[in-house]
């Protein structure tokens, strides 16, 4: 039977890509959070652009309590958590704590950008996962985005 190229193409990406991912470290306690009763929350609002400086700034709501999660990211993205299948995957494959940011030692997304124009200055780009219940956000920066108990001041009207 003939498949697709289309379909062959994408079951070899979908293979790359799992191999590619390794390495869940959990780092809710270095950021200063840990999950709220033992569940995840979800982000409520993200903004980035000229209004925030260039600034990450993202409202993530676990029962009472709310953060906000403020970085400078060479890349980022939101996306459901569905979406992030082969992620959650591997991380029960490495036996990896249920958590809400993550580091990810290697990934297909961390990998685009260092081959990208950033890497030409030599940064050391690094991946992080931050898992909502029904949002995820991925940030590739150089240093662990900044966890605040309230919304950093922007220089727009967000």
């Amino acid at each position: 039977m003939a498949y697709p190229i289309e379909l062959v193409a994408h079951a070899a990406l979908q293979s790359y890509a799992s191999c590619m991912l390794k390495g869940f470290r959990p780092i809710d306690d270095e950021l200063g959070w840990s999950l709220a009763d033992g569940r995840l929350g979800d982000f409520i609002q993200v903004d980035f652009g000229a209004a925030t400086d260039w600034s990450l700034i993202a409202e993530y709501a676990c029962g009472n309590a709310s953060v906000w999660l403020q970085a400078k990211p060479v890349s980022y993205r939101v996306q459901d958590e569905g979406e992030l299948i082969n992620y959650w995957n591997r991380r029960k494959e490495e036996n990896a704590l249920v958590a809400f940011a993550y580091e990810i030692e290697a990934s297909p997304y961390l990998t685009e950008m260092r081959d990208g124009v950033t890497s030409l200055s030599g940064t050391a780009l690094r991946h992080f996962l931050f898992a909502g219940e029904n949002t995820c956000v991925e940030i590739i920066a150089e240093q662990a985005p900044m966890l605040l108990t309230k919304r950093p001041a922007v220089k727009g009207n967000l």
